[in-house]
């Protein structure tokens, strides 16, 4: 069973999804070749003494020798097994076997050592030891974690704040966390303490001050103190949660309701996304059996450009549209400002998109005029003035102009931290600069680079900084 909000793989018969809060066989051992028996030679009783001394001597060696091999074979097995040597200080190393499993938020990496999953940066560094059945994403300082069929909470330090209790448990969202023990949902704040007035069917993640909540098949809204602001009256299949001041609602279609429980936006969308910018994409299925349609609406329910084949949210006043598989932008009333003519474009940052066309990616401004031509086989946009780019399997920066500012020399260029990311549903994690500094891989090292090239090695951070 998968989530169908962030795809995240569930377990059958589960309240809500962990990660985004929406709702042997015995083997028997070969046996021991058979040796045939040694045949000895008769004993010269003149040579007695001297063949006792031999055989101490050879007993000693005997003996030397399978100790040593019994050594090495224990040795061995526990590099081969991933276990911490007796006595070791090194509790937390990198295995060298693991099976990487990518999370949601592409900027850590799962890892499986010894059947157990442990958290490791892109970097390879060991952020959480594998010791868990499951671990979700740092939210808001706090990962959730499952060991021995119980979820609780750890910090980064890998201290275990909320003690594993709970049957099932979501990721913190404004300070809140949903959980459940027994068939009962509650809610808690990071100390673990239940913020709930009574008990629920089923329930949503906090945003901007509200929860969804159900019980016997109705839906309403409590506030951070559990106080039902919006009573349970709410008559739908499914609520999520409040996006700039509307919540989307599903009645077999789906559309919005404001913060009084009023439907402000009736259902009849088949699809549709969390509005953003002021406006929310969405696709009206085509009752003919022609091609759905897919636009935009604002928050009174006017539709805007419902006539593509795929649209992208609106980002710096601009949104992706594309038609007959070639793609342009449209201004928020609906007006195609760049001509629908490229096999693929990226959203506006910092004023410039990344397009392709006839096999040429380049950076164009909002008046579609070319600014940066681009001869990289990877291109990321831009973040602090600067965009990554990639040639050869190296990596290094352009700014606006196109000047390779920072030199095409790095192995790897890591994600912005998912603590920092907007709730902007465009703001995905890619590599880039963040308050002046970026993260980077050379050979070996790892550590951060400034927007002059400087770097600033982790050997040399533990130096230089507390």
């Amino acid at each position: 069973m998968f989530c169908p909000t962030c795809g995240n793989n569930l377990p059958a018969n589960v309240a809500f999804c962990s990660q985004c809060g929406n709702t042997t066989s015995s083997t028997q051992s070969p046996p021991h070749p058979q040796t045939s028996p040694q045949t000895l030679p008769p004993v010269n009783p003149n040579n007695t003494q001297k063949k006792n001394e031999n055989s101490i001597f050879g007993k000693v060696l005997y003996f030397s020798v399978v100790i040593f091999t019994a050594f090495v074979v224990i040795f061995i097995a526990f590099l081969i097994l991933g276990v911490p040597l007796p006595g070791s200080s090194e509790n937390i190393t990198k295995p060298t076997d693991n099976v990487i499993v990518e999370n949601e938020s592409g900027s850590n990496e799962r890892y499986i050592n010894s059947g157990k999953i442990g958290l490791m940066g892109k970097d390879g560094a060991i952020l959480v030891p594998a010791k868990y059945d499951y671990i979700c994403d740092f939210r808001e300082g706090l990962a959730a974690v499952k060991q021995d069929d119980k979820w609780g909470y750890i910090d980064k330090n890998v201290k275990t704040v909320i003690p594993l209790k709970y049957e099932e448990a979501s990721s913190f969202h404004e300070g809140f966390a949903m959980v459940r023990l027994g068939y009962k949902c509650s809610l808690i704040d990071k100390t673990g303490k239940e913020v709930m007035q009574r008990e629920y069917s089923g329930m949503g993640r906090f945003s901007e001050g509200l929860a969804p909540v159900q019980l016997d098949g109705k839906w309403g809204f409590i506030d951070k103190t559990g106080t039902e602001v919006i009573p349970l009256k709410l008559k739908y299949d499914e609520v999520l949660s409040f996006n700039e001041g509307l919540a989307a609602v599903r009645n077999g279609k789906w559309g919005f309701i404001d913060k009084t429980g009023n439907e402000i936006i009736p259902p009849k969308y088949t699809f549709l996304e969390p509005f953003s910018n002021g406006f929310a994409a969405v696709m009206l299925e085509d009752k003919e059996g022609k091609k759905d349609k897919y636009g935009f609406i604002d928050k009174t329910g006017r539709e805007v450009a419902l006539r593509y084949d795929r649209v992208r949210p609106f980002h710096e006043d601009l949104a992706a549209v594309k038609l007959n598989n070639k793609w342009g932008f449209i201004d928020k009333t609906g007006k195609e400002v760049i001509p629908l003519k490229y096999e693929y474009v990226s959203v506006f940052r910092e004023g410039l998109a990344e397009v392709m066309s006839e096999g040429k990616r380049r950076f164009i401004d909002k008046t579609g005029k070319e600014v940066i031509p681009l001869k990289y086989d990877s291109v990321f946009p831009f973040r602090e003035g600067l965009a990554g780019v990639m040639l050869d399997g190296k990596w290094g920066f352009i700014d606006k102009t196109g000047v390779e500012v920072i030199k095409l020399k790095y192995d790897e260029v890591f994600p912005l931290p998912e603590d920092e990311k907007n709730n902007d549903v465009t703001d995905i994690s890619f590599p880039s600069f963040y308050k002046g500094l970026t993260r980077v891989k050379q050979g070996s090292k790892v550590g951060f680079i400034d927007k002059n090239g400087e770097e600033l090695w982790e050997k040399e951070m533990g130096k230089r900084t507390k």
